[in-house]
């Protein structure tokens, strides 16, 4: 019962990285992309 407790713990821990954390990062690199795009010498 403790072994399934803990394998919930970190599915719960993955699905809230995948849905808050990784969006986030796309994010920001997305801004990045675009800044470096907007301010490149041509």
């Amino acid at each position: 019962m403790d072994k399934f407790l803990t394998i919930f713990q970190q599915s719960n821990f993955l699905y809230i990285f995948v849905y808050f954390v990784h969006p986030a990062i796309f994010h920001l690199l997305n801004l990045f992309f675009y800044a470096s795009v907007q301010y490149a010498p041509i």
